[in-house]
């Protein structure tokens, strides 16, 4: 297996208290707002230069930098999660009929990581290399919900 050690930035997202927001709310009622939700996440990342590395649940990772090398992509990164809190405000008032309000909490670290290339089974995409990613990911978990 190849994969090349590269300068980059990952960002995570995901929704704060999404099990109890999701209790007594239909099925329909949630895969709509989780698509969204991702749609928002997605195209936000994408208008910044990132890419979508997955999607666990509620929780997206996106990495800037990899697999196109961008000296900026700190910047992208920290750009993008802004646009994502904007994103979830603009949501929620459009959800206020429903009386769903959603926040959210991001985490973004920088630096050295591993980049697989696609086509290996269950292992392409960014991954950890001194800790970088997993930071990125405790820091997401720490994150206060974002206000909107």
């Amino acid at each position: 297996m190849k994969g090349a050690t590269v300068e980059a930035s990952v960002l995570f997202v995901d929704i704060r208290g999404f099990a109890a927001l999701s209790e007594n709310k239909t099925p329909e009622v949630i895969v709509d707002l989780l698509n969204d939700y991702l749609t928002r996440v997605t195209d936000s990342v994408i208008k910044h230069g990132g890419h979508v590395n997955k999607f666990v649940g509620d929780e997206a990772m996106a990495v800037f930098g990899a697999p196109v090398a961008n000296p900026h992509h700190a910047q992208a990164a920290v750009r993008a999660a802004l646009e994502i809190q904007d994103e979830m405000a603009e949501l929620n008032r459009q959800k206020k009929m429903t009386g769903m309000k959603i926040g959210v909490g991001v985490g973004i670290n920088s630096g050295e990581m591993l980049w697989r290339k696609p086509g290996f089974p269950e292992e392409n995409g960014i991954h950890g290399h001194r800790d970088n990613v997993n930071i990125a990911s405790r820091l997401t978990k720490l994150a206060k919900r974002a206000r909107s």
